[in-house]
């Protein structure tokens, strides 16, 4: 048995897979859509994070841990309204603007969200990228189902900012000089003071008032 240790988190997996096992079940089992495992897999040299990753995500798709794939897979995250309020700024914000995104940023990680196609199987549900990795998805009865790879961290901040918007995205407005709901410059010196936009606030059902 081999162990790996995520040196980030101190988190520790205990597995029979080697790097080489595990980049032949990447390939043949990890969909294309989970573009974080398929560049890991064609990484020669990783780093000690990459490697434990690399564990991690094989022991994902890897046929003798299958079931365990599918409990990561249908756990989901919710606290209280949170969710069911992010759900409910969408459904807002839609009634005027066709396709509605959020854009975040946390620990210089970028994380937007969007809607998925009005067709297909995943109409009504939120999708969670982060650096343009595909991190998960909010149902629309505002349940959040995080990949195997979304860590701890983005799932707090998702949490934080669906219970508290306004003051999440005061925050990214105030660091980045950006509305995160239009992408645009704020230069309403009120605007400048809230941290975005009132005809953004209007669309997603939120307070515009600067905090004192």
């Amino acid at each position: 048995m081999r162990t790996y240790t995520n040196p980030k988190n101190g988190e520790v997996i205990t597995t029979e897979l080697d790097t080489f096992k595990a980049r032949e079940i990447i390939k043949e089992k990890a969909p294309a859509s989970d573009s974080f495992a398929h560049d890991l897999a064609g990484k020669m040299s990783l780093s000690a994070s990459q490697i434990f990753w690399l564990i991690k995500k094989a022991m994902q798709y890897s046929t003798e841990n299958n079931s365990q794939a599918v409990t990561s897979a249908q756990t989901s995250v919710q606290t209280g309204a949170g969710f069911t309020r992010l759900q409910e700024m969408f459904t807002h914000a839609k009634a005027e603007i066709k396709r509605p995104k959020i854009t975040l940023k946390n620990n210089n990680n970028k994380i937007v969200i969007s809607l998925a196609p009005d067709t297909g199987k995943n109409v009504g549900h939120l999708y969670i990228k982060v650096n343009d990795n595909y991190m998960g998805k909010v149902s629309p009865e505002g349940k959040f189902y995080p990949v195997f790879s979304c860590d701890k961290e983005t799932q707090d901040y998702l949490k934080e900012f669906s219970e508290n918007p306004e003051i999440v995205a005061a925050k990214y407005g105030h660091e980045t000089g950006n509305c995160c709901f239009c992408a645009r410059l704020l230069t309403d010196q009120r605007s400048v003071k809230v941290g975005y936009g009132p005809i953004c606030a209007q669309r997603f059902n939120l307070a515009h008032e600067a905090n004192e």
